[in-house]
């Protein structure tokens, strides 16, 4: 009956369960399973105040599929709106910048304009440190208003 007394000890307890995961640690496992669909967010403040610009201003620079479309260069990335039926769409300029300056998403589509859907912020270091040599990220210029020359392929 040591067994028993063991039980009876609280010696045979199962551990406790882990801790939940953080946002920042969900949000950079989504970027990694979704790159390369990952996107710089451009959400310049407004030049009158210097206020975070409101939810449908932010765009999202998006890097060009070479192969589909016909580029033997990498061409400039091509600016995306989030799309009104992804959660995201509700996120204003000063929840993105600087914590969140990427975001991962499902699909570009085009209906009206150019649509990214199904986007959640990404974490900065979540790029290098998930998804390896193959993300190489360029520091933005601080004076500039729009990503130049950033590679987030």
């Amino acid at each position: 009956d040591e067994r028993r007394r063991l039980i009876e000890q609280d010696v045979w307890k199962a551990p406790p369960p882990p801790p939940p995961a953080s946002a920042e640690l969900l949000a950079a496992l989504v970027g990694a399973a979704l790159f390369p669909q990952v996107a710089y967010v451009e959400a310049p403040p407004s030049a009158k105040s210097g206020a975070p610009c409101p939810a449908p201003m932010v765009k999202l620079l998006v890097r060009q599929n070479q192969q589909q479309e016909g580029c033997s260069d990498a061409p400039e990335p091509a600016k995306a709106s989030v799309h009104p039926s992804s959660v995201a769409a509700k996120i204003g300029g000063a929840a993105w910048h600087p914590k969140w300056p990427y975001a991962a998403f499902h699909e570009r589509v085009l209906s009206t304009k150019v649509y990214a859907r199904d986007v959640t912020p990404v974490p900065p270091l979540a790029l290098p440190l998930l998804c390896g040599s193959a993300a190489e990220l360029v520091d933005q210029d601080p004076g500039a208003s729009s990503h130049k020359g950033g590679d987030h392929k």
